[in-house]
């Protein structure tokens, strides 16, 4: 939004610019964090050979394994999914789940 813009609009019509803006941020924030999980597994994989990098994508990943449309599942089956999903990922479970 430009300048003269602003200063034209009443604020009930900034609205949609302001939404706009936090779903990109919102967005970012998400890249950055996927990003930072395959960062994650890069390192792991070069520090520990039991570690792999993954051979697609999380999401592709997901997608076939149907944890994102978890829609069909059971919540106790859409809990084991998201269990497989940061496994894959290469979290650690015991240490999420405050163990050792």
């Amino acid at each position: 939004m430009t300048e003269d813009v602003f200063w034209t609009l009443n604020p009930t019509k900034i609205k949609p610019y302001i939404e706009a803006k936090r779903k990109r941020d919102i967005d970012r924030d998400y890249s950055n964090w996927m990003l930072g999980a395959y960062i994650k597994s890069s390192i792991a994989s070069a520090l520990d050979k039991h570690n792999k990098y993954p051979d697609k994508p999380y999401m592709e990943k997901a997608e076939e394994e149907r944890i994102i449309d978890g829609s069909q599942l059971s919540e106790a089956e859409q809990e084991i999914e998201r269990h497989k999903l940061l496994m894959a990922m290469g979290f650690n479970m015991d240490l999420l789940k405050g163990g050792q």
